[in-house]
């Protein structure tokens, strides 16, 4: 083998260590990202309950909406509305992509 081709080969397996060392800091960043997002939903949720407890919002109102926003009968369960048929539960589903 040439000092060349032993270079190239030298090289090539540092370029897969890089690559596999920013593959690793992308999944990282990903995974704070998901948290964060996750963590940010529940102290919304949080929020919105106190509201609610405190009366600053009307509880019949925000089930309103949950009940317009809701598509998924599994979520809709959570928050004891009745659940969807499927073909309204799929034409809420492309309104909303649509918005």
């Amino acid at each position: 083998m040439s000092k060349r081709e032993d270079r190239i080969q030298k090289l090539e397996a540092k370029k897969q260590q890089i690559d596999a060392q920013i593959d690793k800091l992308k999944a990282l960043n990903s995974e704070e990202s998901r948290k964060k997002e996750t963590r940010q939903k529940i102290l919304l949720g949080s929020w919105v309950l106190n509201q609610i407890e405190t009366g600053e919002m009307v509880k019949e109102e925000v089930m309103a909406k949950m009940d317009k926003y809701l598509t998924k009968n599994i979520d809709r369960k959570v928050f004891d509305l009745p659940p969807l048929e499927k073909k309204i539960s799929s034409e809420l589903k492309k309104q909303k992509t649509r918005l």
